[in-house]
């Protein structure tokens, strides 16, 4: 299999999933966390100045 092939199976398996991946993104936005005082920050994103701290 050559890269290509294995980037055209990969899309063709996302594509396939994509109302099952927008229906988890959207649960998860639509999830209320009350307490984001004692969230795990992801240190990659705060130093990318992605995250406000």
């Amino acid at each position: 299999m050559t890269i290509e092939e294995g980037l055209d199976e990969l899309s063709a398996a996302v594509k396939a999933r994509i109302p099952e991946i927008y229906d988890c993104i959207r649960a998860r936005l639509q999830y209320a966390y009350e307490d984001y005082s004692t969230a795990t920050r992801n240190s990659s994103l705060t130093e990318a100045g992605l995250l406000k701290v």
